[in-house]
């Protein structure tokens, strides 16, 4: 599994490619699946570095989502409702992790999370008010929380996800 520096290294390496073309407009679905991706690399990140996280308000060490299944079996914790961990995706696992861990940009990851599944299998085109919505309310908080809490050190160049602490 990557360690946090490949994961930031990787956002980081997003964020370069979502500068390249944010203020275009011309790839709207991109930008939100890019940005979602960027997130995700984030708070891959943030698993790494936490090592001991919450599922179900019970402690496990893991260092990346897809060790939920395992992690959980290990320490005899009962899938959430009727479903079965190995049969659930990554980014399903890490939503369960997110929720219960770092609730302060749980919405904004879900928002992306959500967003993205639009932009890859509906077909939806977003207008450009939209999309700058979205990277900025939801993908700069997860930026600036990285920074603050992990000393991530992302930078960004597009006004949509300059903040105090990414500049």
């Amino acid at each position: 599994m990557p360690n946090s520096k490949q994961h930031f290294d990787k956002a980081q390496n997003n964020l370069r490619f979502l500068d390249s073309f944010i203020d275009s407009h011309q790839y709207n679905d991109w930008t939100v699946t890019v940005a979602f991706y960027t997130a995700v690399h984030i708070i891959e990140g943030a698993i790494f570095l936490e090592g001991s996280l919450c599922y179900k308000d019970i402690p496990v060490s893991l260092s990346h989502s897809d060790e939920l299944p395992k992690v959980a079996a290990q320490a005899g914790i009962d899938s959430p409702g009727n479903y079965d961990l190995s049969q659930k995706t990554a980014h399903i696992l890490r939503r369960y992790l997110v929720d219960e861990n770092f609730r302060d940009i749980s919405h904004f990851y879900e928002v992306l999370y959500t967003q993205s599944r639009t932009a890859r299998y509906r077909v939806h085109l977003f207008a450009d008010h939209i999309v700058d919505m979205i990277v900025s309310t939801r993908l700069r908080p997860i930026i600036y929380w990285a920074n603050k809490n992990y000393n991530a050190g992302f930078v960004v160049k597009s006004k949509l996800l300059k903040t105090k602490a990414t500049k």
